[in-house]
């Protein structure tokens, strides 16, 4: 189970040409010094974030990559067709089969406000930053 209920998200960065995404997240009232944790996904396959301001972290959960699918397939779809989506196969179908073949799992990022997403990769750790 992944620490981070009622963490704030500081940034994020994505290295690696797009394969590693981390969640920068730091705590403010546990008192002096401020707490800070790096959410590390490997492998990354696909990310999606809505950003909109300063937010609180509530969940990060892993899920199966149809559950994303189910409410984002469209709009990947359409992002393909727009701006080409990394190792698309030609529809949603056969992409979901390709990440199930590669190993990847998802992972759905909930928070208070001003933020939304998920990533799809091969695995996550967390790391005192």
């Amino acid at each position: 189970m992944l620490v981070c209920h009622d963490w704030g998200l500081e940034g994020y960065s994505v290295t690696d040409y797009g394969q590693t995404v981390t969640l920068h997240l730091l705590r403010t009232d546990l008192g002096p010094p401020i707490t800070r944790l790096d959410t590390i996904f490997s492998g990354v396959a696909l990310y999606h974030f809505v950003h909109t301001q300063g937010t609180i972290i509530l969940d990060i959960i892993e899920t199966l990559i149809e559950n994303i699918f189910e409410e984002y397939g469209a709009r990947i779809t359409e992002w393909d067709r727009l701006h080409g989506v990394s190792k698309w196969p030609g529809s949603i179908i056969d992409y979901a089969a390709k990440l199930d073949e590669a190993g990847c799992v998802g992972w759905m990022i909930y928070s208070s406000l001003g933020f939304e997403g998920f990533i799809i990769g091969k695995s996550v750790s967390q790391s005192p930053a």
